[in-house]
């Protein structure tokens, strides 16, 4: 009688593991389809990757990818992760100046998040020159 409970017992956990592990809810942004309209390629992977905090776009401390002739660091953040990035309480190290150019606010502190991803590129983006990149981001944590 014993064995026969730990049968059923082990066959309905089994059935639930099985049936669980196949019933994943949909990936909102597979493909990083929720980073941008139009046509949406992949680039690259980042893992850990030092990064700056701009509002809506990470400036890397490495090349994130080189066009031809363009060597391109930055990338805007998805807008369907905005909650996600606003619980973090990321803060902005820039600022610009009185020139117009953009300055850190405190040099001691350069790059002060590890960036985990998936970085693509928003191909139809009207009213930019040149590769625009998105990133999708799965984790960001502070090195300082």
């Amino acid at each position: 009688m014993k064995s026969n409970q730990l049968r059923s017992l082990s066959t309905v956990g089994l059935l639930w593991l099985g049936l669980s592990a196949g019933c994943s809810p949909p990936d909102p942004c597979k493909n990083g389809e929720c980073c941008g309209r139009g046509k949406v390629t992949f680039v690259r992977r980042v893992e850990g990757a030092r990064a700056e905090y701009g509002g809506i776009v990470f400036a890397f401390q490495e090349v994130v990818s080189a066009a031809p002739n363009i060597n391109q660091a930055s990338a805007f953040t998805c807008p369907t992760q905005q909650a996600m990035i606003t619980a973090l309480h990321l803060k902005s190290n820039t600022m610009v100046d009185a020139t117009g150019k953009i300055r850190l606010i405190d040099s001691t502190h350069a790059y002060p998040y590890r960036v985990w991803g998936t970085i693509y590129n928003l191909v139809e983006m009207p009213g930019f020159a040149g590769p625009n990149y998105a990133i999708r981001l799965d984790k960001v944590e502070s090195v300082y």
